[in-house]
């Protein structure tokens, strides 16, 4: 193809070792899963289904890898019939005889063939007009062309696996509340360990503040909290390149300090976000919190800040019939900001997967192709953010899990559970620009995050545990 032919220094692939994923941690055996998805097939009349999708091939199989930056997955392909049969794609040196034994009592007996034989099998599909339930989302174009052309009967539509991959279980979800504790722990000794080297208590002037924190930028700011979160148990990986922004960096919302030259040192503003997340073997994290770095945050920060958690908690607490979709509700998290005639330019939400991809679909909360329902076990974000071009920026993100709401006769309805376990910056909060129902919100929020860090975490020490009762504080 063009992109081969000119892409002159392209690295060689990542062919790291298939890592099996116990049932202890996915809840649902491999086995199960794949007679569910034959099942499929055979009620919707196809003879199989074409999978290109590394995240759903290691969701479908319980296995994980390291091919991809970020991803803790296997690059292979995959097809599935209705008979219950697996065709898997696959480099042989992701694998090797012994583990070849594992897999096969892990997930039951599958043809393990070359990746150079997949040709061969879109072959075979094509010249016996084999039905062939196709998600065009997920499949590239070569795979497409080949069927269309080749004479297979293509149904094209949303991945057969995508909802029941979306829909964490019982066990997934406990492995997700499981590692956002170690996460909010881990944020927790961070917050505390910034507060401490700001010291923003004492009296110093602006000059000799930013000399005193010249050694500190964006990058190390990020290594610091990479590094707490390694001392958390079952760390494997960041879920995606930290957003470490300083000042007016923050109103870049995708803004990357290891792209843009030197790091911004802190000790020159008001304010710093921070945008990152882990992979933990039991499951998957992704926080934003926008902290008070500097004693000059003006009035307007103050009242931009208090306004995006406005955003925030008008979508935490929203309670929504069966069947709405992200595109229903992103509404709900720009209301405050509409009013004042402001919006911000990214989705309001992203799904999230379980020791998968940090965004996974297919739900989301966007005012764009937003339209799957929402269900109970989805994991999605909430991060309403104001951007000041050139200033500063503001985003305050939380994962949630959508449940069935506990209200009095209100089973019918859902609602949100909040995972992350971080505070919201009380010093930025202007406390009037807050209705009592707001007020309630975070204050629950905030002994909700205290109860649970102090009786799990084993990490944090007297100063931590000082830091984390400031700052839930009831205002």
């Amino acid at each position: 193809c063009l992109v081969d032919a000119i892409w002159e220094d392209r690295p060689e692939p990542v062919l790291s070792q298939v890592e099996i994923y116990p049932d202890e941690y996915n809840g649902c055996p491999s086995m199960q899963k794949r007679q569910n998805l034959a099942k499929a097939l055979r009620d919707e009349g196809f003879d199989a289904t074409v999978i290109s999708s590394p995240e759903t091939i290691c969701w479908l199989l319980n296995i994980r890898g390291r091919d991809r930056h970020c991803l803790p997955v296997i690059n292979c392909r995959l097809v599935a019939y209705a008979n219950e049969a697996l065709e898997w794609y696959v480099n042989s040196k992701h694998l090797n005889d012994d583990l070849q034994g594992e897999l096969e009592q892990h997930f039951g007996h599958i043809d393990i063939f070359p990746e150079e034989r997949f040709e061969d099998m879109l072959e075979r599909l094509c010249s016996a007009r084999s039905r062939v339930y196709i998600d065009p989302a997920a499949t590239n174009a070569a795979i497409l062309k080949k069927l269309y052309e080749g004479g297979a009967d293509v149904v094209e539509g949303l991945g057969l696996c995508e909802v029941p991959k979306a829909c964490k279980n019982d066990l997934e979800l406990a492995g997700e509340h499981k590692a956002h504790i170690k996460d909010g722990t881990a944020m927790c000794r961070f917050l505390t360990w910034l507060d401490e080297y700001t010291n923003l208590d004492k009296n110093t002037d602006a000059e000799s503040f930013a000399r005193d924190l010249e050694d500190v930028t964006e990058d190390t700011l990020a290594q610091k909290a990479e590094q707490l979160r390694k001392v958390e148990g079952d760390y494997i990986e960041a879920s995606f390149d930290t957003i470490s922004a300083l000042g007016p960096n923050a109103a870049m919302c995708h803004y990357n300090h290891k792209n843009f030259g030197t790091p911004r040192q802190l000790g020159l503003d008001g304010m710093y976000l921070i945008d990152s997340g882990a992979h933990y073997l039991e499951g998957t994290t992704d926080i934003t919190r926008t902290i008070k770095v500097g004693n000059n945050v003006t009035p307007e920060m103050m009242k931009m800040f208090t306004v995006v958690l406005k955003c925030h908690i008008a979508l935490a607490t929203a309670v929504f019939p069966r069947g709405t979709s992200g595109l229903q509700l992103d509404a709900l998290a720009r209301r405050p900001l509409w009013d004042l005639g402001l919006d911000y330019e990214h989705g309001t939400g992203h799904g999230v997967g379980h020791l998968l991809s940090v965004h996974e679909g297919p739900q989301n909360i966007s005012s764009r192709s937003s339209t799957v329902p929402l269900r109970p076990g989805m994991i999605v974000s909430i991060e309403p953010g104001f951007y000041k071009d050139g200033e500063y920026g503001i985003r305050l993100e939380n994962l949630v899990v959508v449940t069935p709401c506990s209200a009095p006769n209100m089973s019918h309805m859902l609602c949100f559970e909040p995972l992350t376990l971080v505070p919201f910056d009380l010093r930025l909060i202007e406390r009037e620009l807050l209705t009592a129902r707001e007020r309630e919100w975070l204050n629950n929020y905030h002994q909700h995050v205290y109860n649970l860090i102090t009786s799990t975490a084993t990490t944090l020490s007297d100063l931590e545990l000082n830091w984390l009762a400031a700052a839930t504080a009831a205002i």
